[in-house]
């Protein structure tokens, strides 16, 4: 399954009324007075959201902008049914009044097109009809229970953000593969010598090294190699150890290195195989695409230790 992230821009395209060349004068809750309103918002609002695009890349968030839609009436939102499907995250843009009369039929149309849907309202410099129109659609979707996949954002980007790394997060762990271990290997001497090349890299870059003994380090470095090939084997980028149990007498090892290694280099390696947690542990770490931080401290106050 392809882990990126699929985004859509769907625009609330106004009526021909209001997309003459010369502004109407005549108001309404909203800015557009003619195309040429409309036009300079739209590529206002794609030059932002590929900005925001490229901020979550640089998170390492895994995410594509899609072609935009434009939805104007019943025709459209039909017609653009299968491309809305396709994308697991459809961002709503009301720049104008969406079926507000029945209330809402293009809105609700394009909610149960979506995998999630969130309609975004702006503020300034441009006040969007959502505004006053797309809350109480989205409170009537939540009276009915249909609003578990909605979300609503008024004007904050930042919220936005959140929204898209908690999808991703979802939408990873949806195909997520978990990996089952069973003991290490010793007598394979290339093992050993890779493993051991492993350690050095990391030995070398610590303060001192406390407590391990050489052994302790090849073990450990072996334990990090049949990690990583079975998560290579099984194309899986999630694995837990229940590295308390018989395991532990039959690998006289613990997974601790190996997980440091693997989480740093972007697999999710879970302690314990805690059910719970390690449900936890995979989503904070798609979500924030960084290393989350999972274990059982001990603090040994007199030296400043963990």
């Amino acid at each position: 399954m392809d882990s990126k992230l699929k985004a859509r821009l769907i625009f609330a395209k106004p009526t021909d009324y209001w997309l003459s060349e010369k502004k109407v004068e005549r108001g309404y809750w909203g800015f557009v007075r003619c195309r040429e309103d409309y036009e300079e918002e739209k590529a206002s609002v794609k030059r932002q959201f590929r900005g925001l695009i490229q901020s979550l890349r640089g998170e390492g968030i895994d995410i594509e902008l899609l072609p935009e839609i434009e939805i104007q009436n019943t025709d459209d939102l039909l017609k653009n049914i299968n491309d809305m499907e396709r994308s697991d995250v459809n961002v709503i843009l009301v720049t104008f009044p969406m079926g507000v009369w029945s209330p809402g039929d293009l809105t609700y149309g394009i909610v149960a097109a979506s995998k999630y849907a969130v309609f975004f309202d702006k503020f300034k410099p441009n006040t969007y009809a959502g505004t006053l129109f797309t809350p109480p659609a989205y409170q009537t979707l939540k009276k009915h229970g249909l609003a578990s996949n909605v979300f609503l954002v008024e004007g904050d980007m930042e919220k936005l953000k959140a929204i898209l790394r908690a999808i991703y997060g979802l939408k990873r762990i949806s195909s997520a593969k978990l990996v089952c271990v069973g003991p290490a290997n010793l007598k394979d001497e290339k093992m050993r010598k890779e493993a051991m090349d492993a350690v050095n890299r990391f030995v070398s870059e610590s303060v001192e090294v406390v407590e391990p003994t050489e052994e302790n380090l090849l073990r450990a470095g072996i334990y990090y190699l049949v990690l990583k090939k079975y998560l290579d084997e099984n194309e899986a980028d999630w694995i837990s150890v229940n590295c308390l149990s018989q395991l532990l007498e039959e690998t006289k090892a613990t997974p601790c290195f190996a997980f440091s290694i693997l989480n740093d280099s972007g697999i999710v390696a879970t302690c314990e195989a805690d059910p719970t947690a390690m449900i936890l542990h995979y989503l904070m770490q798609r979500i924030s695409g960084k290393p989350a931080f999972f274990n059982d401290p001990t603090v040994n106050e007199k030296d400043g230790t963990l």
